[in-house]
Formats: C-alpha cells, sequence, structure tokens
C-alpha cells in the first residue's frame, strides 16, 4: 500500500502531518520531500497522525527523527500520535538507544496537541452549513422560445415570508 501524506497547519507553528499507508525505504522519500524545508519555516512543532499508518520500518522512523532533531534545534520537537503499537515499539527501542531526546508518542490527537501552541476546542455537533446565495429569477412575462415559438411557464416570485430556502 502506498503512502498518502496530508499536510494539515493548525497553528501558527504547529502542523499535523496525517500519514495512511506503509512508511518504508521506498516510500521515505515521498516522506521527506514536505519535511525537508520544515527547518527554514516558522514551524516549530509536527504532530505526526499516525492512526492509519499500517506499517513503519526503520527508515521511515529514521526519517521521523532526523525532523524531530531538526525542530529540537529551533526549540520544539516532533510527536507521534495514535501509532500502531508496532510503531510504538520503534520509537521505544529507538529512545532506548538514542542520547538525543526521544520522539514523543501520544494515544490521542489532543494529547499531542495539548504539549504545542494550539488550543483545543471542541464543536458540539458538525459545524453548521453556510447559506448560499442563489440569485432570484425574475418573472418573464410574454418572452418566447425563438426556436419553437411556444411560451415560457411563467414563474412565482416568492413572497418575503416564504423565504427562499437557504436557511432564512
Amino acid at each position: 500500500m502506498p503512502l498518502s501524506i496530508r499536510l494539515v497547519p493548525v497553528g501558527d507553528t504547529t502542523l499535523v502531518i496525517v500519514l495512511a499507508g506503509e512508511l518504508d525505504v521506498t516510500t521515505r522519500p515521498i516522506l521527506a520531500a514536505p519535511l525537508a524545508p520544515i527547518a527554514q519555516t516558522l514551524v516549530v512543532y509536527v504532530v505526526v497522525a499516525a492512526a492509519e499508518l499500517s506499517f513503519c520500518d526503520l527508515s521511515g522512523l529514521d526519517q521521523l527523527a532526523r525532523t524531530h532533531r531538526a525542530l529540537r534545534a529551533k526549540g520544539g520537537h516532533l510527536a507521534v500520535a495514535e501509532a500502531q503499537p508496532p510503531l510504538c515499539r520503534l520509537i521505544a527501542l529507538q529512545a532506548e538507544h538514542d542520547t538525543a531526546p526521544a520522539i514523543a508518542a501520544y494515544a490521542s490527537m489532543a494529547a499531542a496537541l495539548s504539549a504545542t501552541d494550539v488550543e483545543i476546542c471542541q464543536l458540539d455537533g458538525p459545524p453548521a452549513p453556510l447559506p448560499r446565495h442563489l440569485p432570484r429569477v425574475r418573472e418573464l412575462r410574454g418572452a418566447r422560445v425563438p426556436s419553437s415559438g411556444r411560451h415560457l411557464r411563467y414563474l412565482h416570485r416568492r413572497t418575503s415570508s416564504q423565504g427562499d430556502g437557504c436557511g432564512e
């Protein structure tokens, strides 16, 4: 399964990277491309949403660790949220054998984002749809269709009490 990446800026200095699929030696360049310029940006915190990441090998973990080190140099960090147990195990093994600060692994996105500059807010439900502006059609009296010569049907003009069906 190929690697799918979605970048979601969630704060002034925080970036969420949603990964799905497999992160290995063949898909590492797909992840490396958007991560490489992060050291030159204002991004200080990166949270990897790994719930849909079905596989990660040492090559993929190394790419995450390189980004983590670059962010640590800027005073930030990289964290992984909702990782599968094998990835959590790889992160734990790397932490045991590496002298640098370890990549933090969180059970939820909310916990991972709480360690950044993002304030988490909960919505009570899905956001309400915005009303669409639809133009009103004026009544066409006596207009003829040029090709057939038939009269057009009259359109009924709505009164203000009927509304326009767009959330009014």
